[in-house]
């Protein structure tokens, strides 16, 4: 019986911490909505590529380029956050 007993107090302790690491994988996914709803929203500046110079294309490409691998890897976290909380449940 204390093996019993021993047994059902790790699983408690085990099952608040998946409940703990869940809700951290939920909060750490609304981050990267809100993150990714506020960066939509500033993604257009209004400037059209006539009126850059060859500098500010330069600038313009460099940011793109940036922003690309930004998108990239907040699709790969959120891959692996789903997967997380998949092995999780």
């Amino acid at each position: 019986m204390a093996a019993t007993k021993t047994l059902k107090k790790e699983n408690a302790e085990l099952r608040l911490e998946i409940d703990k690491l869940q809700s951290k994988i939920n909060q750490i996914s609304e981050n990267i909505s809100q993150r990714n709803v506020n960066s939509e929203g500033t993604h257009h500046s209004g400037h059209t590529a006539s009126m850059l110079d060859k500098e500010k294309d330069k600038s313009v490409e460099f940011i793109s380029a940036k922003y690309d691998k930004l998108v990239l890897f907040k699709t790969n976290t959120i891959t692996e956050l789903k997967q997380i909380k998949s092995e999780v449940n």
